[in-house]
């Protein structure tokens, strides 16, 4: 494989991606059919090869183009928290005086939740 430092002359498409190899022709073409589909994608690789791009792509591909979508890194996520983060909680809860907050999972209703890095996420809170 060959790298390129210099992407001068490079130019990305409508979902931003770049490049004419077959692998990148594939990607486009699942991009294309998957994106209209109402099923879950898992979209794989190593951190900083364009994940989020194939899921944004996917999206503006998709009936929820209009829709939220939200991105997390969930590696990021305080075990302590997780919970609350993702699901969010009623007024008052867990401590008085605490606001109503929908989550992650609440922002995304009806849109598209990405959960980034969910490979690397903390042990504890996979169940």
């Amino acid at each position: 494989h060959r790298i390129v430092e210099d992407w001068a002359g490079f130019e990305a498409d409508g979902d931003g991606l770049v490049g004419e190899s077959p692998a990148m022709w594939r990607l486009r073409k699942q991009i294309a059919q998957h994106g209209p589909s109402e099923d879950h994608v898992l979209c794989i690789g190593p951190s900083g090869a364009g994940k989020e791009l194939v899921a944004q792509a996917l999206v503006r591909h998709s009936a929820r183009a209009s829709r939220p979508l939200i991105s997390e890194n969930v590696s990021t996520l305080p075990s302590s928290l997780a919970a609350t983060l993702l699901f969010g909680n009623r007024r008052n809860f867990p401590n008085p005086g605490v606001e109503e907050r929908p989550g992650l999972i609440g922002l995304a209703e009806n849109g598209t939740l990405f959960l980034d890095e969910i490979g690397d996420i903390n042990p504890k809170m996979q169940a």
